[in-house]
């Protein structure tokens, strides 16, 4: 398997768990958004990884993003938990479709 191919499959496992954890928070927006760049990653497309990349960095975009809203009173733990898993995953996606984004050959 080439590199190219190992870093979209990277992508495409990173956004998929992503995804997963956006669906447990009931987070429709990003969940929706997100897996619109998850159909051209599946299809080895550069304007995927670009995709996602977009949708990071400023105000109010992926990047500020925290979920698990209500429980963040009765359930603090399961809030933390949550975005604890959503940082790192979020961090891991971006990793994986700079990866691709910035290769210099394709």
């Amino acid at each position: 398997m080439s590199s190219l191919a190992m870093e979209f499959e990277a992508l495409e496992n990173d956004l998929t768990a992503l995804l997963a954890l956006l669906e447990e928070a009931e987070e429709r927006f990003w969940c929706n958004t997100l897996a619109r760049g998850l159909t051209q990653i599946r299809e080895r497309k550069l304007a995927g990884a670009t995709f996602v990349l977009g949708c990071y960095g400023g105000q109010d975009t992926f990047s500020d993003l925290v979920i698990g809203g209500r429980y963040s009173e009765r359930e603090p733990l399961r809030f933390r938990n949550l975005n604890a898993r959503l940082t790192e995953l979020r961090t891991r996606t971006f990793e994986s479709a700079n990866a691709i984004a910035a290769r210099r050959s394709w």
